[in-house]
C-alpha cells in the first residue's frame, strides 16, 4: 500500500513576468530530484525545475524545452485553448479564440527520480482546497485558490467570461467562469480563484464553486505547495 505524507511548502519568489518560482521544502531527507508535467503524456516528462538535497524548489517555466518532443507527439496532445481550462464552457466558442490557437493544460507538477514518479505537488492558497482537488464529488470547496501549469503555442489574451452548467438530480447549477488572462507562448501558471460557492444537497454531490476568476497570479504570498510522496 502505498503511504502519504503532506507537506506545506510557501514559496518565497515568484514572478509573473519570468515565471520563475523558488521555494524550501522542510525536512526534506531525499536525494535531489527532478520537477516534471506530463502534458505530452507520461512517456514524455518534461521538466520544469529541480529540487536539491536541502529541499530547495527552483522552476523556470521560461526555460522549458520541448524540442526533444516529436512534432506529431504534440499534435495528438494539443487541442482547443477552451477546452484546456479547468472548468469546460457550455460554449466554447464564446471565448472567440481562434482555432489556430493550440493549448494543453497539465497535471500537478510531478517529483521525478531515475525515471520514476516519486511525488506530486498541489499548488493551492489554502491547504484546506486540496481534499476537493482530489476528488471534485465527494469532497468540499473553499473559497480560496489553485493553480494550473497551461502550455499554449502562441500569445493569447482572454478578457471574457464563459458559463458551465451542471445537471444535478433536483436542480442546474450554472457557474461562472471569468477569464483576466494574459498567456504567452510556452509554459504559464495559471490562478483560479474560488469566489462563491453554491451549496449542494450532501446526498448527491460536493458543493459547486459557482463563480471562478481566471487570471494570472499576482501574489507569492497566497501559494502553497503541498507534496505527497510515493
Amino acid at each position: 500500500m502505498k503511504q502519504f505524507i503532506t507537506l506545506f511548502v510557501l514559496l518565497v519568489s515568484f514572478s509573473v513576468q519570468g515565471q520563475q518560482l523558488s521555494g524550501k521544502i522542510g525536512d526534506f531527507n531525499l536525494n535531489a530530484m527532478d520537477v516534471v508535467v506530463f502534458p505530452f503524456g507520461m512517456e514524455h516528462p518534461v521538466k520544469i525545475g529541480t529540487i536539491d538535497k536541502e529541499g530547495n524548489v527552483a522552476i523556470n517555466l521560461d526555460a522549458v524545452d520541448i524540442s526533444t518532443i516529436p512534432a506529431e507527439t504534440r499534435d495528438v496532445y494539443l487541442g482547443r485553448v477552451a477546452d484546456n481550462f479547468f472548468s469546460g464552457c457550455d460554449n466554447p466558442d464564446g471565448l472567440q479564440v481562434s482555432d489556430e490557437i493550440k493549448a494543453i493544460k497539465c497535471e500537478m507538477p510531478a517529483l521525478w527520480y531515475n525515471n520514476n514518479w516519486a511525488g506530486s505537488f498541489y499548488l493551492v492558497s489554502d491547504e484546506k482546497l486540496q481534499p476537493w482537488l482530489e476528488d471534485r464529488y465527494y469532497m468540499e470547496p473553499v473559497k480560496s485558490s489553485f493553480f494550473q501549469i497551461i502550455y499554449v503555442d502562441n500569445d493569447l489574451s482572454l478578457d471574457t467570461q464563459c458559463t458551465t452548467t451542471y445537471n444535478l438530480p433536483n436542480e442546474n447549477v450554472e457557474a461562472v467562469n471569468e477569464f483576466n488572462l494574459k498567456l504567452k507562448k510556452g509554459f504559464n501558471l495559471v490562478q483560479y480563484k474560488i469566489d462563491d460557492i453554491h451549496k449542494t444537497d450532501p446526498n448527491e454531490t460536493s458543493s459547486i464553486p459557482s463563480k471562478i476568476r481566471i487570471i494570472n497570479p499576482l501574489d507569492d504570498k497566497e501559494i502553497k505547495w503541498l507534496v505527497k510522496y510515493f
